[in-house]
């Protein structure tokens, strides 16, 4: 079961009580804390602290009270173990105190009255009034063996930064607090309680209230029994609570106004009264202060969490303003893939650990998103810096950058300040000039309709700032990396400067402070460098009369000259063949990026974004050679290019896909040409190992046709023609399979090789040179095809399967897009409707499920079972789960047939159930077809039956719906073998026969009819 947590801050609610000699702590109206107890769970445990201060009493606490919503009862909640213990805690770390540090004050039943919990404790507890105090509530009640609803509840308190609670809950068997083995659930929050037996001589302020926040003021009002006058304090949220030798601002009213505060700010603000001779304890209340309307001038945003690396951080962490950004999602409704602005994405950030971002892909452009900043006080004097990323170079982001000087309304923003325009797919800054604007504005970044959808789109690191008087240069990148030099560029900042100052230094040392050597181009060569040396390099804008800019790094990473086979210029030679070395692509370094090129075999796409190596090969004669790569890693790939300059453009012969199968291919070489061996990875991994094999084929290959015949089902044998249309350079061959069976050949001819049943056999062609022997593989024509050879390795195809008795879940993406699960089985009964739960690791995936009930090895049309079912329609990447239903027909073939599930990314699957499709999976299973039981179903709710399969005597049957259960069993054939009636859970089977049975059980009118194996 599962729960979510709304926290429902301050609303106005007031518990009044009576008593005389009692303390009430708390008054809050926050729910789904799980303290004291959690209904919803049969089981649960709490540890909460309540300060000397909130109690501001001592004495012996004969009682306590807690006050629930009107929906709680306490049905199956209602046995209790309490204890009380002193504690020098003020907030909770992520383990229970010790139970042995408590005393155990109460154990039994409680009941509820008015939407309160009163109790009498077994043992009154002495309390000290001056350590804090922790309670404990264990709630043991299983005699219903049920749960109460997710709507019932007790009262918290918030406490915004400190961790009061402690709590977990379960519903598989009763915790014991001497030792817990659940990983305990932290609450910044206390449930609220009333101390029976102990009074306050000065009476803390109740119903502490905080209302009309702004970005800098609040005004927070009480009430108070006695007292004379009253003292605040205002803190940020999470530091420690006043203590009561700490002084506050005094009032001489209940209520006061709070000014000078930060904007975008959480606080707690505490009360105290003062009495003639004493004070009370500190009573708080947590409140965030709003926005800044508008924000001052310099703005600075980056939208990091408090994970950022300090090292890699330049903006705010956290964020203090993210909060204040408005995203608007004005798509239309035929947008097929429609998401909105995330506010905090993790999804490659330039800065600290998240950036802002909108995925765009399969939405073919019908996008209308903006993300608006807070109210920005401009000046006239400002200019605007941001960093924009397109996810894909082969599908780059459309976006502009509009600006308003009303309100946040789209239809205001009327100033365009960037223009319509794709953004490249590497960090770029954008710098734009506000000096137009001198009003209290908004900057939208707008994705308009577009005719290309693009992938997604990334901002980071804004800045809204006063020009400076020389602004520094922008977008400073290294290019062209030989074993010695390196180019340097960089665009001029927004005063079109003319000159400039560069240093370029070991990365070891820290940012330059003083002149740099002096350029008046925006380029430079930087020459004598050293071969696997890491550099930085940093320029200023020289603006005259000794104005500089700051020194701008190049994206604040160093940059390394490559080792001998970083680069295409200075690659590994193959000086002669055959050539084998190991290695990795770590060695060397990330040159290259994108797609390998045109022309470069299966799946080339962006397989140079990891580290890359590069040899050359040199023939001295025209022949023909094999070149074979291993990887240790999944998604590498090898590339042959014939000049450095199409790398990336256009291959000779390559392959790039997700296995860790051998790369291996055969190409004609020609004596005068360089050949360039590319190796690298889709980037994830960044680096793979490799053994590498070049040798020359020194033979000239053979024609050879292999046909696998079709299947005679009445022998379940089929054969497999071995056709040599031409001999090639050999005199004969040996041509064997797998079983031993040997027959050679002297001249083209066609041999016949004769196998039976389902399994696959190897063929083996040897001639006089081993490079040109060839094995093929037969695959059984006496059982069903496959579609091998498609991609899963993204999330595509299924991570579960569940119907019946069958459940793979955590199957992951089979070798080659193909599971063969036939050893998996379930039962299915004609006529009868299943559930079948499907799980997968990428959204828009179309699903068919077939069962071959002819068993004639084909899965025809009207075999389908499931038809073109779409999980997680229009989604990407992420882990989906959705349930449809699988209708046995009525007449189908009784016995075994295999069952197939196939899916297809963004499209329909094929009518074929053997086509292959470039992005997806196929998995097989068993299915046996049985006769109906004919008996109506109707659902009874979380039924659940265990252990099953069963090999004992008993079996337990559990419902949360309580009452008498009639249980029926009937066998395969729809026999009734037992009907008996049960007042608890336990049912004997020690009569009936080991077997499959269906399981007929009425509570209270309900019927659900389930399945039990016994063994």
């Amino acid at each position: 079961m599962k729960k979510n947590y709304i926290l429902l801050f301050f609303i106005a609610f007031f518990l009044s009580l009576s008593f005389q000699a009692q303390v009430v702590v708390g008054e809050g109206t926050v729910v789904n804390e799980e303290m004291p107890i959690e209904p919803f769970y049969k089981f649960s445990y709490s540890q909460v602290i309540y300060l000397a201060n909130e109690i501001n009493a001592s004495g012996s606490i004969t009682g306590l009270k807690y006050s629930a919503n009107a929906e709680t009862d306490l049905a199956n909640s209602d046995y209790w173990d309490i204890w009380i213990g002193h504690t020098s805690l003020s907030s909770h770390g992520a383990q229970f105190v010790d139970i042995s540090e408590l005393t155990q004050v109460f154990s039994g039943n409680v009941t509820i009255a008015n939407q309160v919990v009163s109790i009498t404790l077994d043992t009154p507890f002495e309390y000290n009034g001056t350590d804090n105090l922790m309670v404990a509530v264990n709630e043991t009640s299983n005699v219903n063996d049920a749960y109460d609803s997710s709507t019932h509840d007790f009262y918290c308190t918030a406490t915004t930064g400190v961790y009061r609670g402690l709590v977990t809950y379960t519903d598989v068997a009763v915790i014991d607090p001497s030792n817990v083995t659940n990983t305990p659930q932290t609450r910044e929050s206390y449930a609220n309680i009333t101390f029976e037996g102990i009074t306050q001589s000065c009476s803390n302020a109740q119903a502490v209230t905080v209302t009309n926040v702004t970005d800098s003021t609040a005004e927070v009002s009480w009430t108070s029994p006695n007292g004379d006058s009253w003292e605040y304090i205002v803190l940020e949220a999470g530091e420690s609570a006043p203590g009561e030798s700490d002084t506050g601002t005094s009032v001489s009213t209940t209520y006061t106004t709070l000014t000078g505060l930060n904007d975008v700010t959480s606080y707690m603000v505490y009360i105290r009264t003062v009495c003639s001779s004493e004070v009370s304890g500190w009573i708080g209340a947590g409140f965030t202060t709003d926005c800044a309307q508008p924000m001052a001038i310099p703005f600075h945003e980056g939208f990091n969490g408090d994970a950022a690396d300090p090292a890699n951080t330049t903006m705010p962490a956290p964020s203090n303003s993210a909060d204040c950004w408005t995203v608007i999602d004005n798509s239309p409704s035929t947008a097929p893939s429609n998401q909105g602005w995330v506010v905090g994405s993790l999804y490659a950030p330039y800065e600290g650990d998240r950036s802002a971002r909108l995925y765009t892909n399969f939405n073919v452009g019908e996008n209308d998103d903006w993300l608006i900043s807070p109210q920005l006080n401009l000046t006239g004097q400002e200019r605007l810096k941001f960093r924009v990323l397109s996810a894909d170079a082969n599908d780059l982001n459309h976006m502009e950058v509009l600006l308003s000087q009303n309100t946040n309304d789209p239809a205001d923003f009327t100033e365009v300040i960037v223009e319509n325009s794709q953004f490249a797919a590497e960090w770029t800054q954008i710098t734009v000039d506000l000096s137009a604007y001198s009003s209290a504005s908004y900057i939208a970044f707008h994705v308009p309709p577009s005719s290309q959808d693009g992938n997604s789109i990334n901002i980071d690191e804004i800045i809204v700032e006063v020009t400076p008087s020389c602004p520094e240069p922008t977008n400073v990148t290294i290019s062209n990396l030989t074993s010695s030099s390196a180019d340097a560029s960089w665009v001029a900042g927004s005063s079109g400067e003319t000159a400039w100052e560069y240093v370029v230094q070991d990365a070891s040392l820290d940012a330059p402070t003083g002149s740099g050597t002096a350029v008046s181009t925006n380029s430079v060569t930087l020459s004598g460098l050293t071969q696997g040396g890491e550099y930085d390099f940093y320029v200023r804008a020289d603006c005259g009369a000794g104005d500089y800019s700051p020194y701008v790094p190049i994206s604040g990473v160093y940059f390394m000259i490559p080792p001998v086979g970083g680069v295409c210029t200075d690659p590994l030679i193959v000086t002669s063949l055959p050539y084998n070395t190991t290695d990795t692509t770590a060695n060397y370094q990330d040159d290259y990026s994108g797609s390998a090129g045109a022309n470069c075999g299966e799946s080339a796409a962006y397989y140079l974004n990891g580290d890359d190596v590069v040899y050359a090969y040199s023939p001295t004669s025209d022949t023909s050679i094999n070149i074979s790569m291993t990887p240790d890693a999944t998604y590498s790939g090898i590339f042959v290019y014939d000049s450095c300059d199409d790398i990336g453009v256009e291959c000779i012969a390559g392959i790039g896909v997700s296995n860790t199968d051998e790369r291996v291919f055969d190409m004609n070489v020609y004596y005068g040409t360089t050949y360039y061996i590319v190796i690298s990875t889709w980037a994830s991994p960044q680096s793979v190992g490799y053994d590498l094999s070049i040798t020359e084929n020194t033979c000239s290959d053979p024609v050879i046709n292999f046909t696998v015949n079709a299947c005679n089902s009445a022998t379940d044998e089929y054969t497999v023609d071995v056709d040599i249309t031409d001999m090639g350079s050999s005199t004969q061959y040996t041509v064997s399979d797998d079983l031993g069976n040997v027959q050679y050949a002297q001249a083209a001819g066609v041999l016949t090789f004769t196998f039976t049943g389902t399994q696959s056999h190897i063929i083996t062609v040897e001639g006089d040179d081993a490079n040109c022997n060839q094995t093929y593989t037969a695959i059984s024509a006496c059982q069903s095809c496959f579609a091998s050879g498609m991609n899963c390795a993204l999330g595509d195809g299924f991570d579960a399967v569940v119907i019946g008795d069958i459940d793979n879940s955590g199957s992951g993406c089979s070798d080659g897009g193909y599971g063969n699960f036939t050893t998996m089985s379930t039962d299915l009964a004609q006529g009868e409707t299943y559930d079948l739960t499907l799980t997968t690791g990428y959204g828009n995936q179309y699903v068919r499920v077939w069962i071959d009930l002819n068993d004639d090895y084909v899965f025809s049309l009207d075999e389908l079972m499931v038809d073109n079912y779409v999980i997680a329609s229009g989604s990407g990447s992420g882990t989906f789960t959705e349930t449809t239903q699988v209708t046995i027909p009525s007449d189908a073939n009784l016995g075994s047939h295999v069952m197939r599930a196939k899916s297809n990314w963004n499209s329909a699957v094929p009518d074929d159930a053997c086509e292959v499709t470039s992005f997806g999976e196929t998995e097989d299973y068993m299915v046996v077809i049985v006769e109906s039981l004919g008996i109506n179903d109707v659902e009874l709710s979380d039924l659940r039956i265990y252990p099953n399969p069963v090999d004992a005597n008993y079996v337990t049957i559990k419902s949360p719906i309580n009452g008498d259960k009639y249980v029926k069993l009937f066998d395969i054939n729809g026999r009734r073998v037992l009907s008996t009636t049960i007042s608890g859970d336990i049912l004997d089977i020690s009569s009936i026969n080991s077997g499959f049975y269906m399981v007929e059980i009425t509570i209270n009118g309900y019927t659900n009819i389930s399945k039990l194996i016994i063994q």
